[in-house]
């Protein structure tokens, strides 16, 4: 059996590029629609494959006796029985077996499935074999259950995508339950709504602040997002910006920051004691806002986090932001926020969300920290890969809708 990916702008491109790469008599196993969040585009990714011992001309192949543990009824074969629906544009011959004998049929056109039917086919498929790998399933229409399996298939909470669908699903007409379109365009509006509630923090707290700093593990990418939001607070808002670092644990982490700066021609103030970070903010007082990079700390680690603490607790009002990587598993990402509130955290910073299918993963997370994300990480390049965070956005990323 050979099986390939085949990727490209649109759906029946690549279903012609499959039959072209595969033959006429491939069998499409998965088809779709993804985003490249580097250019912003969507592209289509079809998962098919072809026999390579099957021959239109030849015989059948001979089929292996089955055993009890790969029975036609479990789970696994009656999804491969589906998935052998041959897709827009295929045809082939289905052979017919006993026991002891395999007789060869001939070859009949197969009635040829529209292909928005066969994509819905599939969608339900894939949710019935994620739903089959959780229990305690909640009592929802088949439509919300499809969505339900999508929601927990990004990394949303069971408990808490159950209540946001039951709370779409209680709203609904039965006549607008009937509408798959509809019924995704309510949830988009329901997690819209959720988050808007994250993100409705007191006045206090919402007003922008002139002093940022970046918390957070090892790796996650702090000294990267702010070499990025100081370029654009420069270059696209004629900012004043300066740097602070404190991460003088790591050689290589002052030189990246400052070769950042050279380039950016930004001021940059190294600290090594709390007294040195006061003096360093003194030095920055005329920046219209000033970052501050610190070292990446082990949530385990309480001593080094409260020595963080201690060097911040003589600043004025800070907006201390925990930078996490969509990459690290959700027990992990709230053992970080529970470990790093000992530090004043007003919002949560994502990065690597290009690196990860996980996306509803920060609903997750913004619900158990009760903190609105600020931006949205989606790769390397300095300063593009990065954009400001909204509850429309997430939502939309979250629900597999294209965002602009």
């Amino acid at each position: 059996m050979k099986i390939k990916k085949i990727t490209a702008a649109d759906t029946q491109s690549a279903l012609r590029e499959v039959k072209n790469v595969l033959g006429e008599d491939a069998i499409i196993l998965h088809i779709e629609e993804k985003m490249n969040y580097t250019d912003r585009m969507t592209y289509v990714e079809v998962t098919a494959a072809a026999d390579e011992e099957f021959s239109r001309k030849g015989q059948p192949l001979q089929p292996l006796e089955q055993s009890p543990k790969t029975s036609r009824h479990s789970a696994g074969s009656q999804l491969n029985f589906y998935l052998d629906e041959p897709a827009a544009g295929f045809t082939y011959s289905r052979s017919m077996a006993t026991k002891n004998q395999v007789k060869e049929t001939q070859r009949q056109p197969e009635p040829t499935i529209p292909f928005s039917e066969l994509q819905e086919v599939r969608s339900q498929l894939t949710a019935m074999v994620t739903l089959l790998q959780h229990n305690g399933l909640p009592e929802l229409p088949a439509v919300f259950m499809d969505f339900y399996a999508q929601l927990i298939g990004s990394g949303v909470e069971k408990s808490l995508a159950a209540k946001l669908l039951q709370g779409v699903e209680k709203k609904l007409s039965q006549d607008a339950k009937k509408s798959r379109q509809f019924v995704r365009t309510e949830i988009t509006k329901c997690l819209e709504q959720y988050l808007d509630d994250i993100y409705g923090l007191p006045e206090s707290q919402q007003q922008e602040l002139q002093i940022k700093v970046m918390v957070g593990p090892t790796g996650v990418g702090k000294t990267t997002c702010i070499a990025k939001l100081s370029a654009i607070d420069k270059i696209y808002h004629n900012r004043k910006v300066g740097l602070i670092s404190l991460d003088t644990y790591r050689i290589a982490a002052i030189e990246q920051l400052r070769t950042y700066a050279n380039i950016a021609k930004i001021p940059l103030e190294v600290a090594y004691t709390a007294t040195e970070v006061i003096n360093g903010l003194t030095n920055l007082s005329e920046c219209d806002i000033i970052y501050i990079d610190t070292p990446g700390r082990s949530p385990r680690n309480f001593q080094a986090l409260k020595e963080m603490s201690q060097f911040l607790s003589g600043c004025p009002a800070l907006d201390v932001q925990l930078v996490l990587s969509l990459t690290s598993k959700l027990e992990d990402m709230n053992e970080t926020i529970n470990k790093f509130s000992i530090l004043p955290i007003s919002q949560l910073l994502f990065t690597k969300l290009d690196e990860t299918n996980s996306i509803g993963t920060m609903l997750s997370v913004m619900h158990y920290a009760k903190r609105p994300a600020s931006y949205l990480a989606t790769g390397q390049n300095v300063p593009d890969d990065i954009q400001k965070a909204n509850s429309k956005t997430i939502a939309k990323m979250i629900m597999g809708v294209q965002t602009a």
